[in-house]
């Protein structure tokens, strides 16, 4: 939630190396321990763990959510579809965790990025974000609300959102005040320049080099750097697109993406649009 992923992966290396695996709870104390090696980009130590993790206790969610991240990052589709869909009957009787294991399965906006028509499957959440657009209580799912009303062309809505981020950036009020005056405030205003005209260039290599303080996982905030790129593309910045995939890249994750954004880039360079300073 905090986006401290050095802490994460130490706090469970300490009591993975002290206690033995016939100690009680081991199983999903290697689950979250695998969470935190895939954060840290450890996949082969991952697969292990996790896999280990779902021996020892079955109905680890954890430990199968570790493994299915390795599948997002390596490209290994199908494979880490069939995972989840084996371990189905243990993660989906697993609290609100299993709306999130659910949505490796279903990722709207990119399935349109990719050129995937994904018909009415954005309306239920549009509703959802319309009643939510002065919530900014956490960051990270403010954004998301804030991708729904984009998605939905829910204009003045998003618009009313970004505001509300803005205001709490300035407010000083927790920790999340803090994050949106870090990251949170220019990333909204960045994401409703896909319904407008205008986007802040500078702001995206900032933008995507903090992304870890809104929390999430990598797979999850790559939604985010996943946009920065293709606007990037679309206005023809090859400079900073070629930046924003380099920090992909450092997360070792397979990047097909890479192809189509460039490709996107290409059909753009003949009539470039230049970003705002």
């Amino acid at each position: 939630m905090g986006g401290d992923l050095r802490g994460m992966l130490a706090a469970t290396s300490r009591l993975v190396d002290r206690l033995p695996e016939s100690a009680p709870g081991y199983g999903f104390l290697l689950g979250c321990h695998a969470f935190g090696l895939e954060e840290a980009g450890e996949f082969a130590s991952v697969e292990r763990a996790g896999r280990r993790a779902v021996e020892l206790e079955p109905e680890d969610a954890w430990g199968i959510h570790a493994v299915s991240h390795v599948h997002e990052m390596s490209g290994r589709v199908r494979e880490g579809v069939a995972w989840l869909e084996r371990d189905r009957a243990s993660w989906s009787r697993c609290n609100n965790f299993s709306f999130h294991i659910s949505w490796h399965l279903a990722l709207l906006w990119r399935l349109e990025q990719e050129g995937v028509a994904v018909g009415q499957r954005w309306e239920e959440l549009g509703e959802i974000a319309l009643k939510r657009r002065s919530d900014t209580t956490l960051t990270f799912a403010s954004l998301h609300y804030l991708l729904a009303l984009v998605a939905t062309k829910e204009t003045a809505a998003a618009a009313e959102l970004v505001s509300a981020i803005g205001a709490k950036a300035v407010s000083a009020e927790g920790d999340q005040a803090a994050v949106m005056d870090v990251v949170g405030r220019d990333l909204a205003q960045t994401i409703l320049g896909l319904a407008k005209s205008g986007v802040n260039r500078t702001a995206i290599d900032r933008l995507a080099t903090r992304l870890p303080t809104i929390g999430g996982s990598h797979a999850q905030r790559d939604v985010f750097v996943r946009s920065l790129a293709m606007l990037a593309a679309e206005r023809g910045d090859r400079a900073t697109l070629d930046r924003v995939l380099a920090i992909r890249r450092r997360l070792k994750r397979e990047d097909r993406f890479a192809l189509l954004v460039r490709e996107r880039l290409r059909g753009a360079a003949a009539q470039p649009i230049p970003l705002s300073a």
